[in-house]
């Protein structure tokens, strides 16, 4: 697990693929209660978020592969 914690770990995993996904589904699939996480993961460049979306950054992958 990175530093950043499970919860970012889970959204950076299914935004692996570098597909834009919708923040609601991600949410859903997580049984997230708020959006604060995207917001907090975009401010450090983790993810992009665009009108309701979000997306990997390179960033965001390669934190993700140093965690495995």
């Amino acid at each position: 697990m990175s530093k950043f914690g499970e919860n970012t770990d889970s959204i950076l995993e299914i935004l692996k693929n570098g597909d834009t996904m919708d923040i609601e589904t991600i949410r859903d699939q997580l049984l997230l209660s708020d959006t604060a996480i995207f917001k907090f993961m975009n401010e450090f460049g983790l993810i992009e978020l665009n009108e309701g979306t979000a997306r990997i950054t390179k960033p965001g992958l390669e934190l993700l592969l140093i965690g495995n």
